[in-house]
């Protein structure tokens, strides 16, 4: 188990930006310009963007919002960090804290063919719902 640091982005002018900008240049979630991305992220009520350091180290990130009572995630684990377990101790630490901000449950959205991510959301506890959008939901309940 991996001893991780999260520290929460609280502007956009954070100088961990650049490099959060190089590992979510190729996801799919980030339609909007960077620049309006970083200020959503770190201006907006009820969404919280965790950097998370192992040994001093950016590892991931984690995108979370929780427009109702239920907390819709996102990560990134930079790619020499993955298949590491990281991914799998920030979603399941955050399922154990879901009460924490008000929720009562979570949901990822996944392309189909990311079968890492579909299999790290089911291990988390997370099960497969309806697709929406030509994604695949992942939907976990307290």
């Amino acid at each position: 188990m991996h001893e991780l640091i999260f520290r929460r982005l609280t502007s956009a002018g954070d100088p961990d930006v650049p490099a959060i900008r190089d590992m979510l240049s190729g996801e799919r979630f980030v339609s909007i310009d960077a620049d309006s991305y970083f200020t959503y992220v770190t201006g907006t009520d009820g969404v919280y963007f965790y950097k998370i350091y192992t040994n001093g180290r950016l590892c991931a990130v984690l995108h979370a919002e929780s427009p109702d009572r239920s907390l819709s995630v996102m990560i990134t684990v930079v790619p020499d960090m993955r298949r590491q377990g990281i991914g799998k101790q920030v979603i399941s630490d955050l399922c154990r804290r879901l009460g924490e901000y008000g929720c009562t449950g979570a949901e990822a959205y996944i392309e189909p063919e990311n079968t890492a991510s579909a299999a790290l959301f089911r291990s988390c506890g997370f099960r497969r719902a309806a697709d929406e959008d030509g994604l695949q939901r992942w939907v976990y309940e307290i």
